[in-house]
């Protein structure tokens, strides 16, 4: 699953500062399938969003006033649905699935969320190192706990797929779909990893804390 989303005016919107922007829902997909049986789009639809639109992120979302209008848009409520519907009680992957969440207003049981961007399997080698150069003064302030540096989709495609993400706009079928290939691509290491972490919480463990917040944030974007 993937969604994209525009810039909205909130309680607290200020027009001159950029980070009292929240986001809104206005367009989410769901993807199916392997590599071997292809790949199916489930659902794919653009959301009407009902709060004032300040940024349309068009860069990303290929959108501006006048497109969006003519858009077969769907109201919020049917959207997060059927999404609902599609995903309850499956496996549901996603790339940052929180900021998803977050947008559709809907949860989805931790056990069965698969969040590419936290899984630690599919960090390049030496990302972590890199990072935490890179932000080496906020490390030392304490200001960005080690676990919230996760890669991009884009980066993880790259890496493992060596195929190019994001050339252009985004579309949510395409990251939806390289987010699924991603898993499929690591499906029983993944799996066997949540295996072994469930036995670990049951026998009490004390390494377990570092390894769940991966998984138990596997959520943002």
């Amino acid at each position: 699953m993937d969604c994209e989303m525009v810039g909205v005016a909130g309680e607290r919107y200020d027009p001159n500062d950029k980070n009292t922007i929240e986001n809104a829902l206005c367009r989410v997909s769901v993807v199916s399938g392997n590599d071997k049986a292809g790949y199916q789009t489930l659902l794919d639809v653009w959301v009407a969003v009902e709060e004032r639109i300040v940024d349309y992120r068009t860069a990303i979302t290929g959108i501006d006033s006048s497109t969006f209008a003519q858009k077969p848009l769907i109201p919020h409520a049917e959207a997060r649905a059927r999404v609902q519907n599609l995903i309850k009680g499956k496996i549901l992957v996603g790339h940052a699935l929180l900021n998803d969440f977050k947008v559709l207003k809907l949860r989805h049981p931790i056990e069965l969320q698969r969040d590419s961007s936290f899984y630690r399997g599919l960090r390049p080698q030496g990302w972590q190192q890199l990072m935490e150069q890179k932000h080496s003064r906020k490390f030392v302030k304490g200001r960005i706990p080690k676990y919230k540096i996760t890669p991009s989709l884009s980066t993880l495609v790259s890496h493992w797929l060596k195929e190019t993400l994001h050339t252009g706009t985004h579309c949510s079928i395409e990251d939806a779909t390289a987010a699924l290939k991603l898993y499929n691509l690591h499906r029983e290491e993944w799996e066997a990893s949540l295996v072994n972490l469930s036995e670990k919480k049951k026998s009490g463990s004390t390494d377990v804390v570092s390894l769940g917040a991966a998984v138990r944030t596997s959520s943002p974007r």
